[in-house]
C-alpha cells in the first residue's frame, strides 16, 4: 500500500516533466514554409541541373555552413550543386550581374541563394497543468509561465543563369536558438520544394 501511495504522488511530477520535455523539443527547431512563389518561366524551360549554392551572410562560417548544407540536400535530390565559396572566393553580399556572368561562364545554369531576412525574440506562454484526483488523493496544479523563443525567417531564391530570372522564391520561419539548426531545417525543406516544383532535376 505504501508503495502504491508513493507511485500515485509522483504522477504530478511526471506531468511537469513531460511538459518540460515538450517545451524543450519545441526549442530544438521547428521550420514551416510561410510563402512560395513560382515563375511561369520555370515551367517553360528545362530544370536546373548544375547550380551554385549561395548563403548571403557577413559571417564566413555561417556562409560556408549554409552553402555546404544546401549543396548536400540538393545533391540528394539529384541536382548537381557547388558551394559558392569554392568558386567565388571573395565575400558576397549580393547576386549581381557580374557574379551571374562569371558563374554562367564557368558552366553553371542556376544559383540558389539563402538569406536571413529577420531574426527576433518572441514571447510565448505555457499554460498551467492540473492533475485531478488520483485514487482519492488531492489533485495538483502547476501554474503557467512565459518564455521567449528565437524566430528566424529565411528567404530563398532559385535563379536561372541563362535568363537571369528568379524562378522560385520561398520564405521559411524557424523557431530555434542555434543558427545551424535554422540552416539544416530550412535547407531540407527548400531542396524538396525546388525539386518538387520542377525547378531542379
Amino acid at each position: 500500500m505504501q508503495q502504491e501511495l508513493r507511485s500515485n504522488r509522483s504522477n504530478p511530477i511526471r506531468l511537469i516533466t513531460i511538459a518540460a520535455l515538450l517545451l524543450g523539443l519545441g526549442a530544438c527547431g521547428s521550420t514551416t514554409l510561410e510563402q512560395t512563389w513560382t515563375s511561369t518561366a520555370a515551367r517553360q524551360q528545362p530544370p536546373l541541373q548544375n547550380v551554385v549554392t549561395m548563403f548571403l551572410s557577413e559571417n564566413e562560417t555561417i556562409r560556408r555552413t549554409g552553402e555546404d548544407q544546401m549543396a548536400r540536400d540538393l545533391a540528394k535530390k539529384g541536382v548537381r550543386a557547388t558551394p559558392s565559396y569554392a568558386v567565388l572566393h571573395e565575400e558576397l553580399k549580393e547576386l549581381d550581374a557580374t557574379t551571374k556572368s562569371r558563374l554562367a561562364t564557368l558552366g553553371y545554369d542556376g544559383v540558389v541563394t539563402m538569406r536571413v531576412v529577420e531574426r527576433y525574440q518572441e514571447l510565448e506562454y505555457m499554460p498551467g497543468i492540473y492533475d485531478s484526483y488520483w485514487y482519492g488523493y488531492p489533485g495538483f496544479y502547476s501554474g503557467g509561465y512565459g518564455y521567449t523563443q528565437t524566430v528566424s525567417r529565411v528567404e530563398t531564391k532559385a535563379v536561372s543563369l541563362k535568363t537571369g530570372q528568379v524562378l522560385w522564391l520561398g520564405l521559411t520561419r524557424t523557431v530555434a536558438d542555434d543558427p545551424h539548426t535554422v540552416i539544416d531545417d530550412t535547407s531540407k525543406i527548400i531542396a524538396e520544394q525546388i525539386t518538387d516544383n520542377g525547378i531542379g532535376v
